[in-house]
Order: structure tokens, then C-alpha cells, then sequence
């Protein structure tokens, strides 16, 4: 089972980036990245969780990872069950389909 400790520790890895202070940033700057990591493989987004008006993602690299709070009116996350951040839930790896720009 090391595919499973290895998949154990990546989650881990993300909830603890999620404890990390949010980055705002606005619609168009998170279109802008999105886009952008389109064309690395190695790049993935995570859900890990919203407030009453953000939604807060974690962009993640190989080697590092930062958490940004994003306004609801600039982008919609769909196809996924919302949950509070910090509530301890394992992250959701977000595709094109989950994000839509307002």
C-alpha cells in the first residue's frame, strides 16, 4: 500500500498548506493563473474550503504551494460538495469543469 501513504501524506501536506494565511487575490488575477497553469502538468488546484464570500484554493507545485481567497462574484466552484474551511475535510483537486468565471 505505499500508493496510499504517498496519497495520505500529499493530502496532509495540502490541509496544512490550507492552515496557511490566504493570499487574496481577484478574479481576473486567478483567471490570469489558472489559465497559466494550464500549460504545466506538474501545477494542480485545491479546494479546501469557503467562507460566506470567498472560496479558498490551494495552488500547488512539486516543491511549494500557496492559498488564495478568491471573491464568490468573480468565480463560481461547481461539481462539489462545499464545506467550511478548517472544518478538517480532505481538499477536492478542482479540473476546468469545477470552475466557472463570473
Amino acid at each position: 500500500m505505499p500508493n496510499l501513504t504517498l496519497i495520505t501524506a500529499f493530502c496532509f501536506a495540502i490541509l496544512l498548506s490550507a492552515c496557511k494565511e490566504a493570499t487574496p487575490i481577484d478574479g481576473a488575477a486567478f483567471k490570469e493563473q489558472w489559465v497559466e497553469s494550464g500549460k504545466h502538468s506538474a501545477v494542480s488546484w485545491w479546494y479546501v474550503g469557503e467562507s460566506a464570500d470567498h472560496y479558498l484554493v490551494t495552488k500547488k507545485w512539486p516543491t511549494k504551494s500557496t492559498v488564495y481567497s478568491i471573491p464568490k462574484k468573480a468565480v463560481t466552484i461547481k461539481g462539489i460538495q462545499s464545506f467550511q474551511s478548517n472544518s478538517g475535510k480532505e481538499p477536492v483537486n478542482l479540473k476546468n469543469h469545477n470552475v466557472v468565471f463570473n
